[in-house]
């Protein structure tokens, strides 16, 4: 505790306890040591009042630390619930947290409850370590891009997701290793047997594998009826493992579930309920309607043996509907106050050179991938109303909108097919073998979405030419980050490489005649523009100077507009 806060803090006490008002002194400056009150104290005795339920005895001692949000502050509070009067210690520091709410991770408490794990920093956001009793936090290089961190059983490692990735950072050494591809992940445990059970991809189930790294095995695989697996966490005993099942996307329709680790059968726990953990008073905490419950439980016979009740509110979900708290074994419960996160943006047309700006009336939604028609009177794009977009089509002479698929995974991506005005390309995340592959579906809805092209990997479209009759979209491999890739459709619809490097590369966009295309790639260290010609032969050349994203050309092909951090 630094001495400048610690006398302001006293001084805030002293002016709001009157001290010194008419000769009376509650609290005492000591010399070189302190502060301590100094004020008559005497017990007072009071008739019963009526109260009303509170949580079981059995959760005294759990202790709830608190990432307060700010612009690029948090706090950290300390709290003992379930007394009649609950006494009540805060302590308070700054860390570094993310400014744009998507970027946001859940945080992650070491097993005994002393140490905080959570994502912050830069441009490249990285694991950041923080002794809750400590001075400071301690980043950890080597995690750039570092999502949905989890402690190892013995506090000297963390796991976590990153390029397309599971991996783990030793703190002792700092060594970073990979241990497994895995696309997106929803969450992970580190069993005392040396395996990770984990989420690898957003729309699948469980896998282990071992922490040294290896082949991942599946534990758990999605039904027909089913959408996705996520926040796996073993239960005492490690015999048996917890995880939360969706049948649709609405949190409403989650179950928390438990499968045996032996025998594989599953059964479901609690229904309404999602993101459970473990407590060693003998709870599960989880997430029902935005508020934190808790209910008892039999981690030997995996049965409830309670009611649920309300443990608090106020705890914040990412953009995409994630709760965003952890809690230790110990009862250790971390988490960022402030509701849900809603993403919103507003289409406008600039004008070029002036950029003279006019919105575009729309719904009130987050908007990604807008891409024009050829005769500019439509627009494709994958406006997020809910959990997941969908595609969606804006007449902007008519001003009408008209939804091309319901999907309750993603649907994202979406151009214009080159060999036909009338119908888009787009990507679907399906789940599984194929996760993300590329669909067809006519602009005026009139037939269900048909499959075009599909790989073991995620591709993204991002431009079309019907001049050079092809589709450059971005291909996600674990050993080659992104690469570019042109689709030449017909009756048999076959694709091949344009650029494949060890950099990420991506965002491709054709010229009008359609014999360059302009790209992002990080290969100096952060994104650039570039561009090459379709050919293949040639060089490329350096666009930005200054950083850039998501190029686009003038209709004349004179000019290359890319987005940049500052001008």
């Amino acid at each position: 505790v630094e001495e400048a806060n610690l006398a302001y803090n006293v001084s805030a006490v002293r002016k709001a306890l009157g001290d010194g008002q008419e000769g009376e002194q509650f609290i005492q400056t000591v010399p070189t040591r302190g502060y301590r009150f100094v004020a008559p104290v005497h017990a007072q005795s009071r008739a019963p009042e009526a109260r009303p339920a509170r949580a079981p005895r059995a959760l005294v001692g759990i202790v709830a630390a608190a990432l307060a949000i700010g612009a690029l502050i948090g706090g950290v509070a300390v709290r003992r619930l379930g007394r009649s009067e609950p006494p009540v210690r805060v302590v308070r520091f700054e860390i570094p947290v993310a400014t744009d709410s998507k970027f946001l991770q859940r945080p992650a408490i070491s097993p005994d409850g002393t140490r905080l794990a959570f994502v912050a920093g830069g441009p490249m956001f990285q694991l950041h370590v923080r002794a809750l009793d400590g001075a400071g936090a301690m980043p950890l290089p080597g995690t750039g891009g570092a999502q949905q961190p989890f402690f190892s059983p013995d506090g000297q490692s963390i796991g976590f997701f990153a390029d397309f990735f599971l991996m783990k950072v030793d703190l002792a050494t700092g060594h970073v290793t990979k241990l497994c591809p895995a696309p997106t992940g929803l969450g992970a445990s580190w069993g005392t047997d040396n395996r990770i059970y984990f989420s690898p991809e957003e729309y699948g189930g469980i896998s282990v594998v071992s922490a040294s790294g290896g082949q991942p095995e599946a534990l758990t695989d999605v039904g027909p009826e089913e959408v996705m697996h996520g926040w796996p966490q073993l239960l005492p005993g490690e015999r048996s493992l917890m995880f939360t099942r969706w049948d649709t996307e609405a949190a409403a329709d989650a179950k928390i579930e438990v499968v045996s680790l032996d025998r594989r059968e599953r059964r479901t726990v609690l229904e309404g309920g999602y993101a459970a953990k473990y407590v060693s008073t003998g709870h599960l905490v989880y997430v029902r309607r935005g508020a934190l419950m808790a209910v008892p439980f039999d981690a030997a016979t995996l049965r409830l043996t309670g009611t649920p009740f309300k443990v608090m509110e106020g705890i914040a979900f990412s953009y995409f509907g994630e709760p965003l708290f952890d809690v230790a074994p110990s009862g250790m419960l971390a988490y960022f106050p402030g509701g849900a996160f809603r993403l919103r943006s507003d289409m406008v047309w600039i004008e070029l050179p002036d950029g003279k700006r006019q919105a575009v009336e729309a719904p009130s939604g987050f908007y990604v991938d807008p891409v024009l028609s050829p005769d500019a009177r439509r627009l494709a794009l994958a406006p997020l109303y809910g959990r997941s977009p969908d595609i969606w089509v804006a007449d902007l002479t008519r001003g009408t909108w008209t939804r091309l698929t319901v999907n309750p995974r993603v649907d994202c991506a979406p151009v214009w097919r080159p060999d036909d005005p009338a119908a888009i390309l787009f990507t679907m995340l399906r789940g599984g073998t194929h996760s993300a592959d590329l669909f067809s579906v006519p602009a005026d809805a009139s037939r269900p979405p048909e499959l075009v092209y599909e790989s073991p990997y995620t591709e993204f479209a991002s431009s079309s030419s019907a001049a050079a009759g092809l589709v450059a979209f971005t291909e996600y491999r674990p050993d080659t980050k992104g690469d570019i890739w042109l689709l030449q459709l017909g009756a048999k619809p076959a694709a091949r490489p344009f650029l494949r490097t060890p950099f990420d590369e991506s965002t491709p966009a054709f010229s009008p005649d359609g014999a360059w295309l302009a790209y992002e790639s990080d290969e100096t260290g952060r994104f650039e523009i570039y561009a090459r010609a379709v050919s293949g032969t040639g060089g490329k050349w350096h666009i930005s100077n200054g950083g850039g994203d998501r190029p686009r050309w003038s209709r004349d092909g004179h000019e290359i507009v890319y987005g940049a951090a500052s001008a």
